[in-house]
């Protein structure tokens, strides 16, 4: 996958460097030539430039990245210039930085979906679950192992975790399900309940997301199956 990062400071630049260790693209973005010196032999490419120019990330071409992520920690108001910039050239998918209240609530308003609080979420997950088509969260136990969570493939609904026989086909283990509370619409952000040990005979549901334990490797090839 692509991604860029811009904002250079401790979060951006480690958000970068485990992206580019994971095996994906990543261009780097920064107005400090000492924040890109520090970085560029760590990512695919570096550049010094002024995000708040949005000629700048136009000449970018930034349209075709899978994932851009606003870093910046300190300025929220050059932040939301760089998001807004972003939308008018409709990027896929925009990730944000939240510094305050305040500039998440402004995000909100502009209708980010993503958006990350480092304090709370480790930057190494972050890129691990970036990397991860649909995953909803993702722990590390390892390098080779990890807990993750994904919302339930539409073609698992109806049938019972005997009949799926997710060890064999997927070699995954499921730990556990939650279910969405009665009246919640579906989604990321939508409560649900975990329903304790999973029995042969229980019945996947629309909406149920799955806690799941396996290697790297098998956790990204059911994301891309499913």
């Amino acid at each position: 996958m692509k991604f860029c990062i811009i904002g250079l400071g401790q979060f951006g630049s480690t958000l970068a460097i485990e992206l580019q260790r994971d095996g994906h693209e990543v261009i780097a973005i920064d107005k400090s030539e000492a924040s890109v010196e520090a970085i560029k032999d760590k990512v695919d490419y570096a550049l010094q430039a002024d995000a708040t120019d949005q000629r700048v990330l136009q000449k970018l071409g930034l349209q075709d990245l899978d994932n851009i992520v606003v870093a910046i920690g300190v300025e929220f108001e050059a932040s939301l210039m760089i998001v807004a910039h972003l939308q008018t050239l409709k990027v896929r998918s925009i990730l944000c930085r939240v510094v305050n209240d305040v500039h998440e609530r402004l995000l909100d308003l502009m209708e980010i979906q993503e958006k990350i609080r480092p304090e709370a979420l480790a930057a190494a997950e972050l890129a691990k679950r970036m990397g991860i088509a649909r995953v909803i969260r993702h722990f590390s136990l390892d390098e080779d192992h990890a807990i993750v969570e994904f919302p339930v493939p539409d073609n698992f609904s109806g049938k019972t975790l005997a009949e799926l026989d997710l060890r064999a086909k997927y070699h995954l283990n499921l730990i556990t399900y939650k279910r969405l509370i009665s009246g919640e619409e579906k989604g990321a952000d939508a409560e649900a309940e975990t329903q304790g040990v999973p029995q042969p005979g229980m019945i996947f549901q629309a909406g149920d997301r799955l806690v799941l334990f396996g290697t790297a490797e098998a956790i990204e090839h059911f994301s891309k199956l499913n």
